[in-house]
């Protein structure tokens, strides 16, 4: 595999990592005591992570 396919795998798996974590702390009692602007930008932050995830897999399947 070439060197910038390895990268972009290891920031895929670090994103998914973050996006999983984001996605607990969505679960969590903290989280719900956010005021409302808060978890929009929140849920706004977790779909860009995951449209982003997408667009690194699709570049990492083409190179592949």
């Amino acid at each position: 595999m070439e060197e910038h396919v390895k990268r972009l795998v290891v920031e895929r798996d670090e994103l998914s990592d973050k996006l999983k974590k984001l996605s607990e702390f969505m679960k969590s009692d903290t989280f719900k005591k956010l005021d409302e602007d808060d978890k929009m930008i929140l849920k706004i932050q977790k779909d860009s992570m995951k449209t982003y995830k997408r667009a690194l897999g699709l570049r990492i399947y083409w190179e592949i």
